[in-house]
């Protein structure tokens, strides 16, 4: 049935009614129906069963319909063109596992923007997967970037220690974060 509804029908259909498609009926969505779509109605799609979404519909998302994603699967991931990368919020980006930023293709490696770098240095562990090969691919500028970021971290952790050391409260941190380990 969804697949008989036109682009305006589909384009109409409210929230409630979008959660309600059922999982077997996402593939049969064409990509003119998906264009058709609101990102309300893409993130009401989402919210059910979004990951149902194959890689050719996922490929014909535009802007503010990728932005109404939160979560993708690796293979919705490896199938985003560089131009859909690129549009990845820093959000969405964070929301991406070590496995899914070392599954990225070399394309999609050379798209990344600054801001998604950095979403990557500050969580370490996704830095790491990317393998030597996707590390050879990043520009001079996305390694300017991520060495940059990191660049007066010695300084600044002498200069904190140091003050905690003037104020008597080092081992007061340092009891702290013990116990947060």
């Amino acid at each position: 049935q969804l697949k008989a509804l036109t682009t305006a029908q589909l384009g109409a259909m409210s929230y409630g009614q979008i959660d309600a498609i059922k999982t077997a009926d996402i593939k049969s969505l064409s990509l003119t129906q998906l264009g058709a779509m609101t990102a309300d109605q893409i993130k009401a799609l989402e919210d059910g069963v979004g990951d149902q979404l194959s890689s050719t519909q996922i490929q014909a998302l535009k802007g503010g319909q990728l932005d109404a994603l939160t979560t993708l699967s690796t293979s919705q991931i490896r199938s985003l063109t560089a131009k859909q990368i690129q549009s990845l919020s820093e959000e969405q980006f964070r929301t991406l596992d070590a496995g899914q930023v070392g599954a990225m293709t070399s394309t999609q490696i050379q798209a990344l923007t600054t801001t998604q770098l950095g979403a990557v240095d500050t969580l370490g562990s996704k830095i790491a997967s990317l393998t030597t090969k996707q590390l050879g691919l990043l520009s001079d500028a996305q390694l300017q970037y991520a060495a940059d970021d990191v660049l007066h971290l010695d300084a600044i952790y002498a200069a904190l220690d140091a003050r905690l050391q003037a104020q008597g409260r080092r081992d007061w941190m340092q009891q702290d974060c013990a116990r947060m380990l």
